[in-house]
């Protein structure tokens, strides 16, 4: 055991060695594959923030349900009591006093109501129902319009639907683009690993003269490849990282103008680990079909 961890300590001082020789053509290397590894992690990053936004807006359909401003508490539990009573129904109320706070967080709208007079939002009931059936929700909704004190009622669902089939697509596209930049990668780092081993084959061939294992001899190409693989991972979190803190300076500025909240929510810590781990993997991939290929060109086993 002792001897495998030797040897592969050697490979991986080798393989930073190497890298640390070529540092500018290396860094170069890596940052091409951080700019192809970019493109579908800020995608990827651009639909979670659409997913999130949809989870604050769930495509579960939802009937508004506006009283008359001037509707009493004893009238406002009743309609409570009677929407309480509709099978399968989620009912959350929304007084005007909460209202007025969520509206307040935006300034812009915080001062139109300091100069009104009064509070002018009514009390009001989110009901979410387990319906798909557009019919049979209109016929709820047209239900509860006439009943005493309410006032307005809106169904609102069907853009929410179509935004998380949006949502399912654009991580899917994320998904496929991710897969042909990565076998863009592989090739890339794959060509980077076979020139090595050509500059080298002298090196390499004196090395098997001497006894040296296949295993002993493309371990440090092995290495370099993961470290490779890497670093252009690295760059691609850094670049999608400043992206998104251009990204959110400017909605910063389109919430307060629209009096709405976005932020963007970076690559969790989980995702940024699994893309580093993906990359150091595909360069590891690459040196390996490479150092595979050299070795079966020589007749000899892997």
């Amino acid at each position: 055991m002792k001897v495998w961890v030797a040897a592969h300590r050697y490979a991986a001082r080798q393989a930073l060695a190497r890298y640390a020789r070529r540092l500018l053509a290396a860094s170069f290397e890596s940052a091409v594959l951080g700019l192809a590894a970019a493109l579908p992690l800020a995608f990827l990053v651009a639909v979670n923030n659409i997913a999130d936004f949809a989870a604050r807006h769930p495509a579960t359909p939802e009937i508004s349900i506006y009283l008359a401003l001037d509707a009493t508490p004893a009238e406002v539990k009743d309609v409570a009591e009677r929407l309480r009573r509709i099978e399968g129904a989620e009912v959350r109320f929304i007084s005007r006093t909460e209202a007025s706070k969520l509206l307040r967080r935006s300034a812009a709208l915080a001062d139109v109501l300091d100069a009104l007079p009064s509070n002018p939002l009514p009390d009001a009931f989110t009901l979410r129902l387990a319906i798909a059936d557009t019919h049979r929700l209109d016929a709820f909704r047209r239900e509860i319009a006439a009943w005493p004190r309410v006032d307005r009622t809106h169904v609102d669902s069907a853009w929410a639907q179509k935004l998380e089939a949006l949502v399912h697509a654009g991580r899917l596209a994320a998904a496929c683009l991710g897969a042909l930049l990565g076998l863009g990668m592989l090739a890339v780092t794959f060509n980077t690993i076979r020139l090595q081993m050509l500059q080298r084959r002298d090196e390499i061939e004196v090395s098997r003269l001497i006894g040296a294992t296949e295993a002993f001899i493309r371990r440090p190409y092995l290495y370099f490849g993961a470290l490779q693989g890497f670093f252009g991972a690295a760059v691609a979190l850094a670049l999608v990282a400043a992206l998104d803190a251009i990204a959110s300076q400017e909605l910063a500025a389109l919430s307060e103008s629209y009096g709405i909240i976005l932020e963007l929510q970076p690559l969790p810590v989980g995702t940024s680990g699994g893309v580093l781990a993906a990359g150091a993997a595909l360069g590891l991939a690459a040196a390996w079909f490479c150092a595979a290929r050299a070795a079966r060109a020589r007749g000899l086993r892997i």
